[in-house]
């Protein structure tokens, strides 16, 4: 039986979701940057527009390579090309048990969508919600 537990790995998905109420109207300078950017995300309202965009970038078409481009490759590029196009997509950690009970990693993207988070693999462009047998951790 597979044992599935997914963990944020980054932060983002918490900023990101903060960006989204209403920021304090004057942050300090240093900040001001950053409230901007966060405030010029462009926002996905359907599944099938993370889903277009993921496949309008090169990252899903690129060649899968044991050891030298594999899945941590494909999501931190899919994560680079998000941020330069003000998109929000984050990297996420997935951690699970696989069926002969070893431990194993992977990692992919996630997407907010009308204000909720959908999990998009970045090697093929699939958008998805939580599996059957998932447990959410937000750190």
């Amino acid at each position: 039986m597979k044992r599935l537990c997914l963990l944020i790995a980054i932060a983002l998905l918490l900023i990101i979701a903060l960006s989204c109420a209403s920021p304090n109207p004057t942050p300090p300078a240093r900040d001001r940057d950053r409230v901007t950017f966060y405030n010029q995300l462009d926002t996905f309202s359907y599944w099938s527009e993370v889903e277009e965009y993921v496949l309008s970038t090169p990252i899903p078409y690129r060649t899968f390579i044991e050891g030298t481009y594999d899945c941590e490759n494909f999501a931190i590029d899919l994560t680079n090309q998000a941020i330069k196009d003000r998109k929000p997509l984050g990297l996420v950690l997935v951690l699970y048990m696989d069926n002969d009970g070893i431990e194993d990693a992977h990692l992919m993207n996630f997407a907010i969508v009308d204000n909720l988070y959908v999990f998009v693999e970045p090697q093929t462009g699939e958008v998805f919600g939580e599996f059957e047998g998932w447990q959410v951790l937000l750190d």
